[in-house]
């Protein structure tokens, strides 16, 4: 089975308009959108990194964007270190709310 890894995180607080976005996002041809809330960085790794790829593998079709949405990590104080081990260029990509500069 080829690794289908998301290249694309949607990091939000809750009802910030996750799902909005996801709903939108889905069923366009160059994104491959997984179920949303996986869950697996943040208690669902004992299941495993193949029911993780599963999911992306169920719905990928050479898609150059492969989405994933998941509100809850961000309760993870290292959210990027959880994810870096498996997508490198993603976690450093992640900037924190906080981080981001005020005009």
């Amino acid at each position: 089975m080829k690794l289908i890894l998301p290249n694309v995180l949607v990091l939000g607080a809750p009802k910030s308009g996750t799902t909005w976005l996801y709903d939108n996002l889905q069923g366009h041809p160059q994104i491959a959108t997984p179920r949303k809330e996986i869950h697996y960085f943040s208690n669902k790794k004992d299941k495993g990194l193949e029911w993780y790829v599963q999911h992306f593998a169920d719905v990928y079709h050479d898609q150059p964007i492969v989405l994933e949405v998941a509100v809850n990590y961000l309760y993870h104080y290292d959210y990027r270190g959880l994810l870096y081990p498996y997508n490198p260029q993603v976690a450093e990509d992640i900037k924190h709310p906080l981080d981001t500069p005020r005009f």
